[in-house]
Order: structure tokens, then sequence, then C-alpha cells
């Protein structure tokens, strides 16, 4: 993965690919013993930060009601509320 502060890695496994111009994330996920206790907010708001000059940060997940408010409560909007458009094959 190559962001603005250099090469962090390249392993099969990575989910975050940024080019530069725009950032894709699929997923962020927590263990269920976990979650509830900022981890998941304080993982996505350090990829926020660390990637916060790039255009587009584009982030795919499953659609249900507690990941939908988890990412808006971090920030992230959904792509029909912000006038986008986002196709998938």
């Amino acid at each position: 993965m190559r962001g603005r502060r250099g090469n962090r890695g390249n392993r099969e496994s990575e989910k975050i690919n940024g080019d530069g111009v725009s950032v894709f994330i699929q997923d962020l996920l927590v263990d269920p013993a976990a979650q509830g206790k900022g981890i998941g907010s304080a993982l996505l708001q350090t990829i926020l930060q660390d990637y916060q000059d790039v255009y587009q940060i584009h982030l795919v997940t499953d659609h249900n009601g507690k990941m939908i408010r988890f990412y808006q409560k971090n920030g992230l909007v959904k792509d029909w509320d912000w006038n986008g458009c986002a196709f998938t094959k």
C-alpha cells in the first residue's frame, strides 16, 4: 500500500489501497468481542488522518444499519447522500 506517508507494506491481504488521488477501503473489521470500545473508531480516524490529503476516500462494506451508523458517526457520508455515483461489478 502506498499513501502520503510512503510505503506501508505490500501484503496480498492489505485492504487499503491509495494511489495519491483516492483511497479504497474494503471493510474495517474489529473482532465482535472487542467492539464498542472505540477500537474501530480509532482505526478509522487514523486512516482518515493519514490520507487527509487525497481527493477521495471510498469505503465499501455490507449494507446494514449498525455499520451505516458507525461510519456516519465517524464522518463518512453514504455515496447517494453527497450526489455521487458508485458502480460495482
